[in-house]
């Protein structure tokens, strides 16, 4: 059975970077299982078929889930197919999730992925973000962001750091080829964004980041049009953003130098190092995880702020 899709098709994809490297096979298996669960039941039926990049076509699901440890331990991601409803009007015949659990590097940073057709996930709704929840609360990123595009624009491998031949603005090219640079040196654990989405999943380091004298927290919680923030695991915090507001964000943070820059990190190779986490950092890591912990419980910023900072009095106070 060969599977087609058009290209056309509108996917969601949720990307996480510098995800937990612990993990057995057996708690990814769980943990994948987990959500062809909660999809079986959204769908009222388990999914048809399973595929992995190496093999030519796809195969029954049912015979294949059997072989799970053995898949895992082999292959780089996973696809399920579930048929489509034939009471609605579909261009094919069955809607796919990919899931990428591979646990060695992109550019030294370990990533995972999930991309599926946005009838099935579509970004931003309940089923989206709750999926996205377990994931940062599972894997733990240090950073992350979902969007949507067409299948032809190759929506993981652009989260990869891999052109397509659908056309791109230079300003995309070089993003989707520098984010690589990037994360191998670091840049996104010291607050740097790979660009602004509907969906960023950020830690304290970025929310600490000043725009026009203020910090990106603040900045972003004086007004609607900046989008909304909510803590969505320990060390996770979700910042949603309206696609219309996305163009004018870009430009100030662009400015603020929260965005990484790539053809400014060319042009200055002292720029171009790998940026380790020193023990300052690793220690305001740990408070800021305090923080995030103490919001997710119920306590308010100011009660959280205060008691992490009686915990780690020599980590310098971030600015409000």
């Amino acid at each position: 059975m060969q599977i087609l899709h058009p290209l056309n098709r509108l996917y969601s994809a949720i990307c996480l970077y510098d995800v937990r490297v612990d993990l057995t096979l057996s708690d990814i298996g769980k943990y994948f299982l987990k959500i062809v669960e909660d999809l079986t039941s959204m769908a009222q039926r388990p999914p048809d078929w399973m595929s992995t990049a190496s093999w030519p076509k796809v195969k029954p699901y049912g015979r294949m889930i059997k072989k799970l440890p053995d898949i895992l331990r082999t292959e780089a991601s996973i696809g399920v197919g579930f048929q489509c409803d034939p009471t609605k009007k579909f261009d094919c015949d069955y809607l796919t999730l990919e899931f990428d659990f591979k646990k060695t590097d992109f550019e030294g940073c370990p990533t995972w992925i999930i991309k599926g057709d946005a009838d099935l996930l579509p970004l931003g709704s309940e089923r989206s973000l709750g999926l996205a929840k377990g994931a940062c609360t599972f894997f733990q990123p240090v950073y992350g962001f979902g969007f949507q595009k067409t299948l032809a624009w190759g929506p993981s491998f652009a989260a990869h750091g891999m052109l397509t031949q659908e056309d791109r603005t230079q300003r995309e090219k070089d993003i989707i080829v520098g984010w690589g640079a990037a994360t191998e040196r670091g840049f996104h654990r010291i607050g740097y964004l790979r660009d602004i989405y509907p969906l960023n999943f950020l830690n304290e380091t970025h929310l600490r980041r000043e725009i026009q004298g203020v910090s990106m927290r603040t900045y972003i919680q004086k007004s609607k049009q900046n989008g909304s923030l909510s803590v969505i695991s320990p060390d996770v915090t979700l910042w949603n953003v309206e696609e219309e507001h996305i163009p004018r964000l870009i430009d100030e943070f662009g400015k603020a130098r929260i965005i990484f820059d790539y053809k400014e990190m060319v042009e200055k190779p002292q720029l171009a190092r790998v940026i380790p986490r020193t023990d300052t950092e690793q220690l305001a890591f740990e408070r800021d995880s305090m923080v995030s912990a103490f919001l997710l419980a119920g306590y308010s910023e100011k009660e959280a702020r205060a008691i992490a900072m009686q915990e780690f009095p020599e980590v310098e106070q971030p600015p409000e």
